[in-house]
Order: C-alpha cells, then sequence, then structure tokens
C-alpha cells in the first residue's frame, strides 16, 4: 500500500517570533500542527524565533519604506508562495489577499477605530487622530484587505463573541453562524496559582517589598490598553499599592505623567520581560483597562496564575472574568481604583480572589490549541470530501 500523503498546511503572518499574542499563538500552532505529521509552512516577512520540529519557515524579506509598501510587499510575496505551494489549507492572521480560514484577532478596523476613540485627549487630540488614521494609506490597504477577506470564500473565525459582534456590525451580509468562535487558552503548564516560595522568589526577583500590594500590567499598546488611566487611579489608591509594567516600549511619556501626578514612584517599569509566568507570580492583582482587545492573551494568563483581574467590557477576555471585575468605562479612573480596591479587600480577609480562573471555567465553549487543529481538519476533510465528490 502506497503511503498516504499528509495534508500541505500554509501559516500566514508577517513575524515569526515567540513575543506578541498573535505571534506566540502562530508558533504554536504550527508546532502543533507538525507534531500531528502534517507539512507546515509558516510564511512570513522575517523570521525571530526558532521553528519547532517539522515546521519550514519560508520568508518573503522585509523591504524599506513605509509601512503600507511593507504591507503590500508581505500580502503580494505571501499570494505568489501560496499559489505556489498548493497547500490544503492556508491559515491567516496577516492582511493578505487570499487564505482558507481567517483568525480575526482584532475585529475590523472601523470597529475598532469607534472602540478605541475616547482613549485619546477630548478635542484636538482626538480629531487629530482621526484625521491621521483617515490619511494613513496603511489603514486605506487594510480596508481593502478586510473587504476582499470578508466578502470571498475564506472561512471567518473570532477568538472572541466580542469580535464576532464586532464583525456582524461591520458586515451586514453576515451572520452569527457564519463566525465559528475559538477562545485562546493560556498554556495551563506554565500559568498557575504559586506556591509561597515561588511568590517570595518572584517577588524578590523585581525589588517588590513585602509591604507593598503590587499590581500588574503587561502590555506595549499603552495607549490602547488604558495605561494612563490605570497610572491616574493610583491616586485614588493608598500608598501601599504600585504599578509595575512589563514592556519593552519606551514608556517616556508615562513616566512624565505618573511624575506629573505625583505618583512617580509608585510607578515601575519593567521593561521586556521574557519569564511571563515569574512576573504574575509577584503580584497580587493584574489590571488591565483596554479600551479595545479581541480576547487579552495576559488577562487569561494572569487568571490562570491565580491573581484576581481586572478587565475590560471591551475585551473579548472578560468572558471569563465575574461581573465585579469587569469595567464599563475603562476611562474612569475612580472606577478602576474601587474595583482594584475591592479585590484587594477579598485577598486580605480571605473571601476569594476576586477572578475566576481560566482553567476552572466550565467547558461551554471552544478554546486553546487542540480546537484550532480540529478546524483546521474539518476544513481539510470538507474540501477533500468536495473535491470526491462526483459530478
Amino acid at each position: 500500500m502506497p503511503e498516504e500523503v499528509k495534508p500541505r498546511i500554509a501559516i500566514m503572518l508577517p513575524i515569526f517570533s515567540r513575543y506578541g499574542g498573535a505571534e506566540q499563538f502562530a508558533l504554536r500552532l504550527a508546532g502543533a500542527l507538525a507534531q500531528k505529521s502534517y507539512a507546515v509552512d509558516f510564511i512570513c516577512a522575517r523570521q525571530e524565533a526558532e521553528a519547532p520540529d517539522g515546521v519550514r519557515v519560508l520568508k518573503t524579506g522585509r523591504p524599506c519604506g513605509p509601512r503600507w509598501f511593507k504591507g503590500l510587499f508581505f500580502a503580494f510575496k505571501a499570494e505568489k508562495l501560496r499559489q505556489k505551494g498548493n497547500y490544503d489549507c492556508v491559515f491567516t492572521q496577516g492582511k493578505v489577499f487570499k487564505a482558507d480560514i481567517l483568525r480575526e484577532g482584532g475585529g475590523p478596523l472601523r470597529q475598532f477605530w469607534k472602540c478605541t476613540e475616547p482613549s485619546f485627549p477630548a478635542g484636538f487630540g482626538r480629531s487629530w487622530k482621526k484625521f491621521t488614521r483617515l490619511l494613513s494609506p496603511y489603514n486605506w490597504f487594510t480596508l481593502y484587505i478586510e473587504k476582499k477577506l470578508y466578502r470571498g470564500q475564506t472561512k471567518i473565525t473570532a477568538n472572541s463573541h466580542f469580535v464576532r459582534d464586532l464583525i456582524l456590525a461591520d458586515c451586514p451580509h453576515l451572520h452569527a453562524e457564519d463566525i465559528e468562535i475559538i477562545y485562546n487558552r493560556p498554556d495551563l503548564s506554565l500559568y498557575r496559582a504559586p506556591d509561597a516560595q515561588e511568590r517570595r522568589a518572584a517577588r524578590a526577583g523585581l525589588g517588590i517589598p513585602p509591604q507593598v500590594t503590587a499590581i500588574g500590567f503587561a502590555s506595549g499598546s499603552f495607549q490602547r490598553k488604558g495605561l494612563a488611566p490605570l497610572i491616574r487611579a493610583l491616586r485614588f489608591l493608598p500608598e501601599k499599592c504600585h504599578l509595575y509594567i512589563a514592556s519593552g516600549r519606551n514608556p517616556g511619556a508615562y513616566r512624565k505623567l505618573a511624575a506629573t501626578l505625583g505618583v512617580g514612584g509608585r510607578v515601575h517599569f519593567a521593561g521586556r520581560v521574557e519569564d511571563m509566568p515569574v512576573f504574575y507570580r509577584a503580584m497580587d492583582v493584574y489590571a488591565q483597562p483596554t479600551f479595545c482587545d479581541a480576547c487579552s492573551n495576559a488577562v487569561l494568563e494572569a487568571a490562570a496564575s491565580g491573581l484576581p483581574v481586572i478587565g475590560s467590557r471591551l475585551d473579548g477576555s472578560a468572558y471569563f472574568l465575574p461581573e465585579g471585575s469587569i469595567l464599563d468605562d475603562p476611562g474612569n479612573s475612580e472606577s478602576i481604583a474601587e474595583c482594584v480596591r475591592k479585590h484587594i479587600a477579598a485577598s486580605a480577609d480571605g473571601t476569594g480572589a476576586g477572578a475566576e480562573s481560566f482553567a476552572c471555567r466550565p467547558g461551554d465553549v471552544p478554546a486553546g490549541l487542540a480546537a484550532w487543529v480540529e478546524l483546521i481538519e474539518r476544513y481539510i476533510a470538507a474540501k477533500k470530501t468536495r473535491r470526491n465528490k462526483p459530478e
């Protein structure tokens, strides 16, 4: 008997990296598919991490020039590789001309604009942002790609009910049943509640004194994820409450904001943190008052690490948080402070952490890598059935 030829699968994303939510997910998905002996190609513009066994990385290159030109270059080069590869399934999170399955990890651009607009200062700052967004060639390129994918034959998936609803608001021709939802799931072997010794070691590593209540925040998108209102919230919290930020982004403007508010000594930028499980172990509370987030990995990781988590209703991961942990207005610093205060009190008197661990959530929705692998396998099986169906 001839040996069965395994399906060929391509994953498309501009950057092949272990840093960043979309990048980590794509890399892990490629590895999971390769472990099942599929022939997996990862089409990217730039490679920053070693490929898992069985995954072949195909680089399009990344030219100099403005962002829109880099995006267009990747889309054209990726399309050429797609056509040449004769794949059984092409999975994308990036902006490409054609794919079999789209994982929409942020929602349509116009809906993203609508959600994030309140994160900018009212008046000139907000108007200027609107103006520059409309002028950006990269944004027009994105809108074109979205229209092409949403109205084509691409299977559209979302990583939260929140994102699905954003897509439906932007695409009246689609229906809820057209969009399959598969949530993110953190690696529960890494993200778990620490024992007392692990917690002490983690806090010592970050230089956190025993008397300090550590509030964690992890993101490079300071504006969108609500870092400014979170810093302002410190004014309404006890002096022992300090904010620790894991991010490789330049924090200059936010250091200045903290100093202006008189809380500069209570805001600590930890830089780019490679070992996030240790970062969460050192915290007492995690807060991310985001203005728009598809399904925050950091929120889920913090919850899986046993932390009380404060999230936003504009974040798909809020699905896994109890109602008392969800902010209606992420820009309201007093509400943020009140929510933090309640969680600190709940932890202190032993009534509970205040956030339901992602690991303990009832399994009422598909989540995690296994669900994505199963979706791809279903797609390939259906495609094979269509090919073999007699005319």
